[in-house]
């Protein structure tokens, strides 16, 4: 009999929405084969992510884990383990106490795109009027998105991402290379928005817009 402790009542609510996502994300073509997470903050210590090689086309409210800031299972559906890349998440979470949560994708058109000569590189999309969709208004605002590299250890593209938040940059979302998106919010709302403005200036730069440095 398992000793893992069941997922939390207070984190019903962001499944059931992180599930509906998920289906959405699953018939546009961006969490095919399982692929992609989402996560929700659901208190100060405790966050829920997508488990590990489930359908993200069907899953269901029981299909999440629960970990705190270290990573630590603190609750799961029944024979759900975490994702390796929730690393990548609490990375986020991290340094960023404003954002409630963080989607990561696999689009084609970020998929595709290769890096500059330094990681992050970016593709520098100042002045597209796209960018207001991060939140981005004021004319002159700088709109950068960081492209990181794949490392095979998925921590290690954690620690990159993690020292690049420690910057502030402008731009809430960032592309590893070959892999896809990942951005974030400060709720579901706005990470999802987020998804979809930094997949639509991926096309852009997939089809001669701006190259990485």
């Amino acid at each position: 009999m398992s000793s893992q402790a069941p997922l939390s009542d207070a984190s019903l609510e962001a499944r059931v929405e992180l599930a509906a996502l998920a289906a959405r994300y699953h018939a546009a073509g961006w969490m095919l084969g399982t692929s992609g997470n989402l996560s929700a903050r659901v208190a100060d210590d405790r966050f829920v992510v997508t488990a590990s090689g489930c359908d993200k086309g069907r899953l269901t409210p029981n299909d999440f884990v629960e970990v705190d800031p270290d990573g630590t299972v603190v609750g799961a559906g029944p024979g759900r383990r975490p994702s390796a890349e929730t690393s990548i998440h609490l990375a986020v979470y991290g340094p960023c106490p404003e954002v409630n949560a963080v989607l990561h994708v696999h689009t084609p058109d970020s998929s595709l795109l290769s890096q500059g000569s330094t990681n992050p590189s970016f593709l520098d999309f100042t002045g597209f009027e796209m960018v207001k969709g991060w939140g981005l208004w004021e004319p002159a605002a700088v709109a950068q998105l960081a492209l990181f590299d794949n490392h095979a250890d998925v921590p290690r593209i954690a620690d990159d991402v993690r020292a690049w938040l420690t910057t502030k940059p402008a731009v809430p979302a960032l592309v590893i290379e070959r892999h896809g998106i990942t951005a974030w919010g400060e709720d579901l709302t706005a990470a999802h928005r987020h998804v979809e403005v930094t997949e639509f200036l991926c096309r852009v730069a997939r089809n001669g817009g701006p190259e990485p440095d």
